[in-house]
C-alpha cells in the first residue's frame, strides 16, 4: 500500500492490526450549555494533525460525558 513518505525505522501496517478496539461516540449536545465549559478535553479525530495532542479543541463537562455516547481515551493510547 502507499502511504508516501515516512521514515525508514517504520513499518506500515493496517490499523487494525496494531489496536484492540475502535471508539466511536458521540459529540454532546451544542445547544445544552451544561455539557460545555468544564475541565475534560474533547476534541474529535479531524482535529489531529500531528503525533501529539497537548490540549482538547473544546472542554466537556462531567454531565456532557455521561449523558452522552462520548468516550474517555486514555493519555498515550493509539
Amino acid at each position: 500500500m502507499e502511504i508516501g513518505e515516512m521514515p525508514e525505522e517504520w513499518k506500515a501496517v493496517r490499523l487494525g492490526d496494531v489496536t484492540d478496539d475502535f471508539i466511536g461516540g458521540e459529540t454532546p449536545s451544542t445547544s445544552n450549555p451544561n455539557y460545555w465549559n468544564g475541565r475534560i478535553a474533547w476534541m474529535t479525530s479531524a482535529h489531529i494533525s500531528g503525533r501529539i495532542v497537548s490540549s482538547g479543541q473544546r472542554y466537556i463537562t462531567e454531565k456532557g460525558l455521561n449523558e452522552s455516547s462520548t468516550h474517555l481515551i486514555p493519555k498515550g493510547n493509539l
